[in-house]
């Protein structure tokens, strides 16, 4: 009967008292900044919610939404009656653009509306093969 000996095995990893303390103040640190930032997030969205700076910082958005409204409008506009037809693909980025605005807003109307313009847009292009 033969007897087969186990290769040996590494010693454990023993962390000296140093290291322990260090890599337990680590994990405590983090789980403690962790959870302080979460409280904090929280604590500022339930005040903020009712606040006039929350109201005034709406109304600033929804000006800004009507202000990108506005010019992406103007310059589909532009665009559409000077490009030339071998760049006419701006038009689509253009429409992309305002479904992209459309859809942010909530306006699905509008954005389906300019889906079809794009899709349009598409059907006429040239394609570029045929450009020259």
């Amino acid at each position: 009967m033969s007897t087969t000996q186990r290769p040996a095995s590494p010693p454990p990893y023993r962390l000296t008292a140093t290291d322990f303390k260090a890599e337990i103040g680590e994990l405590v640190f983090q789980k403690e900044a962790t959870r302080t930032r979460d409280k904090f997030a929280h604590k500022t969205a339930k005040y903020l919610a009712g606040t006039p700076e929350a109201k005034r910082y709406a109304r600033d958005a929804a000006d800004a939404l009507r202000d990108a409204e506005t010019l992406l409008l103007s310059g589909y506009v532009g665009l559409a009656g000077t490009i030339p037809d071998a760049d006419r693909i701006r038009l689509i980025e253009a429409a992309n653009r305002l479904v992209d605005l459309y859809g942010v807003t909530g306006d699905a109307v509008q954005a389906a509306k300019w889906r079809a313009e794009r899709t349009t847009i598409r059907e006429v292009l040239p394609r570029p093969r045929d450009v020259q």
